[in-house]
């Protein structure tokens, strides 16, 4: 029996070339030129525009506490390779916490 690697694949990439940025922060250089577009959209764009399953996953913060993550992209009907390796990396990682500047 021959297994297809591919209907198995995850894809790991980064989420966003930056830290996420705070609530109602609009990254003003995105849309200044195309050269920005170019280096900052690939990132968030290949599981949307190939209808694609993703999964975010914070993995560590930065020096204000906001999250910084990894994008899982896989096939259209394995999601749930998706959840199982989001999960060891939450485990191994940062996990779900609220960043330090909205804690009360």
């Amino acid at each position: 029996m021959q297994i297809d690697f591919l209907n198995h694949a995850v894809l790991i990439l980064p989420s966003y070339p930056t830290p996420a940025k705070k609530h109602q922060k609009l990254d003003g250089g995105l849309f200044s030129n195309r050269l920005k577009i170019l280096r900052k959209m690939p990132y968030t764009s290949y599981a949307n525009v190939l209808g694609l399953p993703a999964l975010s996953v914070p993995i560590t913060e930065d020096k204000h506490g906001l999250p910084i993550s990894l994008q899982l992209i896989s096939r259209i009907g394995n999601e749930n390779a998706l959840f199982h390796i989001g999960a060891i990396l939450e485990k191994a990682f940062r996990g779900c916490k609220r960043a330090k500047h909205l804690e009360t």
